[in-house]
């Protein structure tokens, strides 16, 4: 066992120098600054008596001594000291002076991030200060070899004067990283009164600043193509159903079968509902002070070739406009959605409440749109659209003829948003909306029944339209629609019934939905809502080529539906719904010059689905 010892004695200059020589070893070069502190306070004249330390391999020991026996282990340390004071001096030998030290520090804290100038300046500044206090043999001598070995750890060995400088970098241009905002495209959403900017391409609810955040990301996936800049967007989607009772036409549902025509389930697994789109911005037209923008839109429930995995490419939406932000002006040519009933329950369901109290399609249009703010709490959104005249009915019935009259179809909506300033950025959004228009049917003789003559008539289409928005907090929303109309097949009403086939007129239709959206968490969120569509019973004969004297339609179409979504990430979501749909049939016997009425037994089907879905 090596044994080390020394002395404590009231000498205040031999004390730091031998409590200093002692201390070095044991604390190493990287715990100088505690060790000077140390040295320091134990450096003060002290009244206990002299004791000698003694180091046993295990810690140091105190031992008490008598003055004779310090002044003995004293001297020979001091001997040692000397040889360690040449040895250092030797070592130091190539430093010219402290100055250039300094100038090699100030090279380390401009070029390695070591932020230790103040430090260093201090302990040159405490340095002279003990050199001049105490001579070279005081304990703060000892500080020149700590700060000359930290160097030689970060230069090597010697200073070289030549040394190559660093190379230069060319600096980064620092980009700000903006998270994608979350989102939930959870349905075939329609475009609502957008003066705030609160919409996506989809028709799902944003603030302004998720919509900028949008904005950023996309930027950085798309690509440029003349003055065009082409940003692509969509999502895949899967789609996995079961219905107690067959749902029409099955992979979605817009009314269920009545069970005297088919009483089986059924339960599909579909992926045609994947989209794929195309955003465009052009260059800015000064003439008209709007910027260029377009849109390219395809999902694939479009007529497949033989089975169903072999899904049609289907055109959803295809338009060019221009947008004058600062007066408030949008205008807009080719196929969009449509300006009434803007809005939809957010439901998995391809269609969302179609057929049953939510009109809703796309359309080729020319579309003009112009907003008014009247201060910040009212402001108001007015649009016109002469759009195309699409036929709903019998297309392919024998015996019937459908043309297009030579007028277009008319659409108009009136909104307005309240109260955005004073309820915190949550504007209540109320609008009217209707449409007119008019189509041709040629009608020949129904043998058998009172329907025996040929006929070319003029239908009309109308509907008079009330929709709501109305956020009741931030994380809850109500929303709501009603419809009165007639001849609605192509809008996704009258539960797919426009002219009736014996009467050979417009068939009348009212309904509407209501739902309830809640955030509860950034990730999950439930949507809860009730839709309804009621045929005119006065209007109602048949639909359907008469089977033995009769013919069958649907009067009612109720649905009532819950949804729990779960946003795994910003771009990956997945989803449940349950759903029950009632639908009212109605059988007439048209052999007599009067219909005879008969009830059905009415479609209900329990729905069940999930979803799961990757935005891009």
């Amino acid at each position: 066992m090596k044994t080390v010892v020394f002395s404590a004695v009231d000498a205040t200059s031999r004390r730091r120098s031998v409590l200093w020589n002692a201390l070095r070893p044991v604390l190493g070069r990287g715990a100088g600054v505690l060790s000077f502190f140390v040295a320091i306070f134990i450096s003060f004249p002290s009244e206990a008596p002299p004791k000698t330390f003694a180091f046993e391999g295990d810690g140091w020991r105190a031992v008490e001594t008598t003055d004779a026996e310090a002044e003995e282990t004293d001297a020979s340390l001091y001997a040692l000291d000397e040889n360690a004071e040449e040895a250092e001096e030797a070592e130091n030998a190539d430093y010219a002076n402290d100055a250039e030290y300094e100038e090699r520090q100030e090279y380390v804290d401009e070029n390695e991030g070591y932020a230790e100038a103040e430090t260093e300046d201090a302990y040159a500044e405490t340095l002279a200060t003990a050199e001049e206090d105490d001579g070279e043999t005081g304990p703060f001598h000892r500080l020149r070899s700590f700060r000359r070995a930290r160097s030689n750890r970060l230069f090597g060995s010697r200073f070289v004067d030549d040394a190559p400088e660093p190379p230069e970098v060319e600096p980064v241009e620092h980009v700000e990283r903006v998270e994608a905002p979350k989102l939930t495209p959870v349905n075939d959403a329609l475009p609502a009164l957008d003066m705030d900017g609160r919409l996506d391409s989809n028709g799902t609810f944003v603030t302004r600043a998720e919509l900028d955040a949008l904005r950023e990301e996309m930027s950085t996936m798309s690509w440029k193509k003349g003055d065009f800049r082409i940003t692509p967007y969509g999502f895949l989607n899967l789609s996995m159903s079961a219905d107690t009772q067959r749902a029409v036409p099955g992979e979605y549902i817009l009314y269920a079968q009545t069970p005297d025509v088919d009483d089986s389930s059924d339960f599909t697994v579909d992926a045609r509902t994947s989209r794929l789109g195309f955003k465009m911005e052009g260059p800015r037209v000064e003439q008209l002070n709007a910027d260029l923008r377009g849109c390219l839109e395809f999902d694939f429930q479009g007529a497949y070739n033989g089975s169903k995995n072999k899904g049609g490419v289907q055109l959803r939406r295809a338009y060019a406009e221009l947008v004058d932000a600062e007066n408030q002006r949008r205008f807009l040519a080719g196929q969009d959605w449509e300006i009434i009933s803007p809005l939809c329950p957010q439901m998995l369901n391809y269609l969302p409440g179609g057929f049953a109290g939510s009109l809703q399609y796309r359309r080729a249009q020319i579309r003009l749109e112009q907003g008014f703010t009247i201060s910040k709490d009212f402001q108001t959104l007015a649009q016109i659209a002469v759009c195309d005249n699409i036929l709903g009915d019998y297309t392919s019935t024998p015996g019937v003829s459908a043309a297009t009259s030579g007028w277009p179809v008319i659409e108009g909506r009136y909104a307005v948003s309240l109260f955005k300033d004073a309820r915190d950025g949550l504007p209540i959004t109320l609008g009217v909306s209707g449409h007119i228009g008019e189509q041709y049917y040629k009608f020949s003789p129904i043998a058998g029944t009172f329907a025996n003559t040929s006929e070319r008539v003029a239908v009309d289409t109308w509907s008079a339209n009330l929709d709501a928005d109305i956020p009741l907090t931030e994380k809850l929303r109500l929303q709501g629609e009603y419809t009165v109309g007639a001849n609605l097949s192509s809008f996704c009403g009258g539960i797919n019934q426009g002219v009736d086939l014996y009467r050979r007129d417009a068939l009348g239709a009212s309904g509407g939905w209501l739902a309830l959206h809640t955030d509860w968490t950034q990730k999950f969120a439930t949507n809860v809502g009730y839709g309804i569509e009621k045929m005119d019973d006065d209007d109602l004969v048949g639909t359907s080529v008469a089977a033995n004297g009769f013919t069958t339609s649907r009067t009612r179409n109720e649905l009532y539906f819950v949804n729990f979504l779960y946003n795994w990430t910003p771009n990956f979501m997945t989803g449940v719904e349950f759903g029950y749909w009632q639908t009212q049939y109605q059988k007439a016997d048209v052999t007599g010059e009067t219909p005879v009425f008969t009830a059905m037994k009415p479609g209900e089907a329990f729905r069940t689905e999930f979803t799961a879905r990757l935005t891009f």
